[in-house]
């Protein structure tokens, strides 16, 4: 689940949390929090941050600031970002991430 902490992983069998992913959402940001996952495994976390957390890790690496997020989609490897006036396709190829803006 996602929380102002991050996102966490819970195990429901015991109720408790498993682990948990620093993801840098800001509590304050406008946009809604959601989260993705493209056909690579990536977990996508789309807020004030927009953080791609690669298959097998606990960690969220940081793509690009995102505070007019209105929503995200997966498209193959590849997710699709609105800001409301710009759409954008990020994909993301190991180490690197490429954007470009659509008007």
């Amino acid at each position: 689940m996602l929380t102002p902490s991050g996102l966490a992983r819970a195990d429901p069998a015991t109720a408790t949390i498993t682990a948990i992913i620093r993801t840098g959402v800001a509590s304050s940001a406008m946009a809604a929090p959601a989260l993705v996952v493209d056909s690579a495994g990536r977990l996508w976390v789309t807020c004030s941050l927009l953080a791609a957390v690669p298959p097998g890790t606990l960690t969220a690496y940081p793509v690009a600031p995102t505070p007019d997020l209105i929503s995200a989609a997966a498209d193959g490897p590849a997710i699709w970002a609105d800001t409301g006036s710009t759409l954008v396709r990020l994909q993301a190829d190991t180490p690197h991430v490429t954007a470009a803006a659509v008007k």
